[in-house]
C-alpha cells in the first residue's frame, strides 16, 4: 500500500516520503504520516534521527532541500486522540525534542497535534526544543485548533502566516498552510554556541616528581 500510494504521489507530481501506520486489530491501522515535496525537490527520510520504530507511525522526520540553502527539516507529528498531555503523549513530545535536538540546521514540526497550542505551550515543550507556535485562529478539527506548526526560533521571523484550506477533503480536519519569505535566508539567525566551562581547579601541593630508578640501576 506504501509503494502504490508513493507511485500515485509521483503521477500527481510529488516527491513523496511515507511513514507505516501500525497495525492494529483486524484490518485497522493506526497513524502513519507522510512528507511531500514538489517533483524535483530533494526529500530524505532521517533515518539516523533517534525516533524508536514504535513511535515510527507517529513521529517521521525528513529533510527537503527547499526554503534555505542547506534545505529544511520536517518533523511529522501526530498524536493521540482525546488524551491531551497523557504519559503516552508526553511521550511522545519528549520523544519529538530528542530527535529536534539532535538535528543541524533549522526545522519545522507540523501535524496534527491533538491539543490546542495553548496545551503545548503550557507543557514547557516549546523551551526544550527552542520552538515558536503558528497556528489559525480559526478551528481545524471541529470546534478545536489541533493542526498547526512548530518552527524553530531561527526560522520564526520568516514566517508570514497561517491559512486553513477549505477543500483539504480530510473531514472532520481542515488542512493548514504556512506560509513563509521567500528570501527566508534574510531571516536566518547565525548563533553561537559557548564553549564548555573549564573548571580552575588545580591539583593541591607541588606536582608529584616522577620518580628516578638511576641510583638503583648503578648498583646492579
Amino acid at each position: 500500500r506504501l509503494d502504490a500510494a508513493a507511485n500515485e504521489a509521483r503521477r500527481l507530481g510529488w516527491n513523496p516520503v511515507l511513514s507505516p501506520a501500525l497495525k492494529a486489530g483486524g484490518n485497522m491501522n493506526s497513524g502513519g504520516g507522510a512528507i511531500l515535496a514538489r517533483k524535483g525537490t530533494g526529500v530524505k527520510e532521517m533515518c539516523q534521527v533517534s525516533i524508536p520504530e514504535s513511535m515510527g507511525h507517529r513521529l517521521a522526520c525528513t529533510w527537503v532541500d527547499a526554503i534555505l540553502k542547506g534545505g529544511v527539516h520536517f518533523l511529522n507529528v501526530y498524536l493521540k486522540d482525546s488524551e491531551g498531555l497523557s504519559a503516552t503523549n508526553k511521550l511522545l513530545l519528549e520523544t519529538a525534542a530528542g530527535a529536534l535536538n539532535g538535528l543541524k540546521g533549522p526545522w519545522i514540526a507540523l501535524g496534527d497535534w491533538n491539543m490546542p497550542p495553548e496545551t503545548l505551550a503550557a507543557s514547557k515543550w516549546l523551551d526544550m526544543v527552542n520552538g515558536v507556535i503558528f497556528a489559525t485562529q480559526l478551528p481545524t478539527c471541529h470546534e478545536s485548533v489541533y493542526d498547526y506548526f512548530v518552527v524553530h526560533k531561527t526560522l520564526a521571523d520568516a514566517v508570514i502566516g497561517v491559512q486553513r484550506l477549505q477543500d483539504g477533503g480530510l473531514n472532520p480536519h481542515w488542512m493548514s498552510r504556512l506560509i513563509l519569505r521567500g528570501n527566508a535566508k534574510r531571516f536566518a539567525v547565525r548563533q553561537l554556541v559557548r564553549p564548555g566551562k573549564v573548571e580552575g581547579v588545580l591539583p593541591h601541593g607541588p606536582p608529584q616528581q616522577a620518580p628516578d630508578y638511576q641510583p638503583v640501576l648503578e648498583k646492579l
